[in-house]
């Protein structure tokens, strides 16, 4: 919370903001001047019911790729291509200890078991309990025999966007944490 309100990032959008005019940068307490017409990166269709000020205008969400997913990982493109993809994204900050990392195993072999076409993409960091960096889930015999399927790629991290996997046309299922940026990839 402290890194949102007064962190290096927002206070030089303060700092922006104010150069060019805006009396009140940034008010959490009167944050829609009624001098100044505000775009939302959402929409009433998509939002829970609340009182929104005349002079904001909802455009969004909108959520474009960077680059193309053949100019950000060639690679990971060719793989997609091989059939219908789930990606699993659970967010930037989630690590997996060992009982989540079990779950999600036996879900991800239930969806295999399920269709043989699809394949899972998932960006699995597992909980470094030492410290170190040194952490050996990866070489776990669950996740070792998920890789083995070729069904399966799994990632710490994913060198592109998710708006560019989305926008491949090869995500069938995209599982994520339910923060507002995975909102806006997925319908954007």
């Amino acid at each position: 919370m402290w890194t949102a309100l007064f962190g290096r990032e927002i206070r030089d959008m303060r700092s922006y903001l104010a150069a060019h005019g805006v009396a009140s940068p940034l008010n959490f307490v009167h944050a829609s001047p009624d001098d100044i017409t505000w775009l939302a990166s959402s929409s009433r269709r998509i939002e829970y019911p609340l009182d929104v000020p005349p002079n904001a205008v909802g455009c969004g969400p909108i959520y474009m790729a960077l680059e193309p997913l053949a100019t950000q990982d060639p690679g990971l493109l060719a793989w997609l291509r091989r059939g219908p993809t789930v990606l699993i994204v659970l967010g930037s900050h989630i690590m997996y200890d060992a009982r989540d990392t079990a779950e999600m195993v036996r879900a991800i072999r239930t969806v295999l078991a399920a269709d043989e076409r699809v394949q899972v993409l998932w960006k699995f960091r597992p909980e470094d309990r030492d410290g170190d960096g040194s952490n050996d889930a990866f070489l776990s015999d669950e996740i070792v025999s998920l890789r083995a399927t070729g069904r399966v790629r799994i990632e710490r991290w994913l060198a592109a966007d998710p708006a560019a996997l989305l926008e491949s046309g090869h995500i069938v299922c995209y599982v994520h944490h339910g923060g507002a940026n995975s909102f806006s990839e997925a319908i954007g």
